[in-house]
């Protein structure tokens, strides 16, 4: 009890943390156009995406945003509008027979990127491979990759640019 009372002075002097501002990925479903017989598999992203930071690039440089992170990891988050996209889509047609395909992606860019001027943009690559239901081996996607100028510090800005930059690459490899 002295103990606690010694240091309860010492806990008045530190600086609570600034509450962080969450971003959640929302990809609008209808405009993926998830083809009909197509399965998700997995969605996996490089090591620097698998955390809820948001990641900041300048060159070869990589931080996180101070102020910023995400609900999840962005791999996890677009595994879940994927697999909402995926079962919409089924829902509103009639899947018929074999023949099913399975398409697994993996995140490559998921950041905000800094140009040497000190603009700022949302980078967003993705690529794939597609496996059909009785082949040994899998057929590669080309990349996709959408970089758009962001230029804000608005946290609501940011995500509208992610989610448009994610909705851009997502229907380049679905196509």
């Amino acid at each position: 009890a002295l103990a606690a009372l010694n240091l309860t002075p010492a806990c008045a002097l530190l600086k609570k943390p600034t509450p962080l501002t969450q971003l959640q990925l929302s990809l609008p479903a209808a405009e993926l156009n998830w083809p009909a017989r197509l399965e998700l598999g997995g969605v996996k992203a490089r090591g620097v995406l698998q955390s809820d930071r948001v990641i900041v690039t300048n060159g070869a440089l990589v931080m996180q945003h101070a102020g910023l992170r995400w609900v999840a990891a962005p791999a996890a988050q677009l595994a879940e509008q994927l697999a909402s996209a995926r079962i919409a889509s089924s829902a509103n047609s009639i899947q018929k027979g074999a023949g099913k395909a399975t398409i697994d992606v993996w995140l490559s860019d998921f950041n905000i990127a800094v140009s040497a001027t000190g603009d700022t943009s949302v980078a967003v690559s993705a690529s794939g491979a597609i496996r059909c239901a009785n082949a040994k081996i899998a057929s590669d996607l080309a990349p996709a990759a959408i970089v758009l100028p962001l230029n804000s510090t608005d946290p609501q800005r940011i995500a509208e640019r992610f989610n448009a930059a994610a909705t851009k690459v997502i229907t380049t490899l679905l196509t």
